[in-house]
């Protein structure tokens, strides 16, 4: 399922709201570019709550909250990471955990897990979609009660690269 597909089937569920586009996100390095699909969700909503009031609710936060995830998460801008700098807020669950959108040009769309005890950390910090359109449709399709990058939500054994694995990047 496309983007554009996803928002049309959100807009027709009473448990999701798609806020109407009002800008895009901004990369904030020269070696930095919204990715594809992250510029594709924004040119059709302005951010959206998808799955509103179940386990698996997710916030996909409007474009000016799409911000660099460092110094929130870790208090730090952290330049001297490629990686974690290079990392920005693209949705959070209603604990206050928040997923992370690499704006990175050679890792560009991939999204991590950036629970606050994972987020940098060489390891354990899993990569959970490739692109932002697939974390996207997997956050759509996916069965059960939670979200699908939990443990105990997926198949069991279902493993996530990490962050700093070069074979992904």
């Amino acid at each position: 399922m496309d983007i554009a597909e996803l928002l049309e089937h959100a807009r027709l569920r009473a448990d999701c709201v798609v806020l109407p586009p009002v800008s895009l996100p901004l990369a904030r390095r020269d070696d930095e570019r919204l990715p594809d699909g992250v510029r594709e969700f924004y040119e059709g909503c302005g951010g959206a709550v998808l799955f509103a009031g179940q386990a698996r609710e997710l916030t996909v936060l409007p474009p000016d909250e799409v911000v660099p995830a460092n110094p929130l998460i870790v208090g730090d801008p952290v330049e001297a990471d490629a990686v974690s700098r290079a990392a920005y807020l693209i949705a959070r669950t209603p604990g206050g955990d928040h997923l992370t959108v690499d704006m990175s040009v050679p890792r560009g769309g991939r999204v991590y897990d950036s629970f606050h005890e994972l987020h940098g950390v060489a390891g354990e910090w899993p990569v959970v979609a490739p692109s932002f359109a697939d974390f996207l449709t997997e956050v759509w399709e996916a069965p059960g009660a939670l979200p699908y990058w939990l443990p105990e939500s997926g198949p069991e054994g279902r493993v996530f690269p990490d962050a700093y694995d070069d074979t992904e990047g």
